[in-house]
């Protein structure tokens, strides 16, 4: 949610199409490509090395499964953080 009465909420409810809040503890980025792959490239093109997404279950990425959710592309799953950074190797590079 975008704090009522903030500059960058009038600014984006007015249409643009991206904004950016900084303030002492944060900055909040918004913008209206809401597609995961622009996102991921976004991610991707300001230094990200590692993503963690949440949802997009269709997707073929190969995943971390919490839980019993049943997926084909699960390669771990309920795992500790030291098993998922063991096997970082295993995803693809986006």
């Amino acid at each position: 949610m975008l704090e009522k009465g903030k500059d960058t909420t009038a600014f984006f409810e007015s249409g643009v199409d991206i904004t950016i809040g900084i303030d002492s503890h944060k900055a909040v980025v918004t913008t209206r490509k809401n597609q995961l792959d622009d996102t991921l490239r976004l991610l991707k093109d300001n230094g990200m090395d590692f993503v963690l997404v949440e949802g997009f279950k269709t997707r073929s990425f190969p995943k971390v499964v919490l839980g019993d959710l049943k997926v084909d592309s699960a390669i771990l799953r309920n795992p500790t953080v030291t098993q998922v950074l063991n096997a970082l190797h295993l995803f693809k590079e986006y």
